[in-house]
């Protein structure tokens, strides 16, 4: 296996078929599907957008990783425009804000938990997926070896509130743009989904049956 072949099918692992079709497919919490073919069919409305004490909603949790994809690969990685600011996805997700959430106070979730649009999110997030999958298809991938830019400096620092961008640019600049790839392309969305399976669990959903 090649790495381009590598890298597409361990990111296929944190996406929906929609996002990547034809790649190989996560095996989450044994569904035999992603989180978001198997699962998210059987979340209501209601407990996508639950803040328990101490919890993030589920809403919130793939509004970010999301988002931190859609930067780290585009705006990080690749030095181009994010599909956040392609199509008006601000206002079909119905949110005010861009940050990823990095230091977001248990108000800032509750409201973008609240107001966000469900359904735009779910197409966000294929579209961001789609989109590093187009790049990692085609792309010259000997760009990883290069070190993170500085360049990328005003495009990272948007995008986390400040106390975020303080704290943890420092990491990506001392770093390669394979380590940004792999962090937020890779590892943070395999964190975060596991941390939505938690959530559902929470709320009575099962994330174990095969079937929608």
């Amino acid at each position: 296996m090649d790495v381009r072949t590598l890298l597409i099918n361990q990111h296929a692992l944190a996406h929906s078929g929609l996002a990547i079709p034809g790649a190989l497919q996560a095996v989450l919490w044994n569904t035999g599907k992603p989180i978001n073919d198997a699962a998210w069919g059987r979340v209501t409305e209601e407990q996508a957008r639950l803040e328990e004490p101490g919890h993030n909603s589920i809403s919130w949790v793939l509004w970010h990783l999301a988002r931190a994809e859609d930067m780290g690969v585009n705006a990080v990685v690749r030095g181009v425009p994010e599909v956040f600011d392609r199509d008006g996805w601000i206002e079909r997700l119905r949110v005010r804000r861009r940050d990823v959430g990095t230091g977001w106070t248990a108000a800032d979730t509750a409201e973008l938990s609240a107001a966000i649009d469900l359904e735009q999110l779910r197409a966000y997030r294929d579209a961001v997926g789609r989109e590093t999958l187009t790049w990692l298809g085609e792309a010259d991938l000997s760009v990883l070896d290069e070190a993170v830019e500085e360049r990328a400096r005003a495009g990272f620092s948007q995008d986390f509130t400040p106390l975020g961008a303080e704290r943890i640019w420092p990491l990506f600049a001392a770093n390669t743009k394979a380590w940004a790839f792999v962090r937020l392309a890779l590892w943070h969305n395999y964190f975060h989904l596991f941390e939505a399976g938690h959530l559902m669990q929470r709320a009575g959903i099962n994330v174990i049956a095969p079937g929608p």
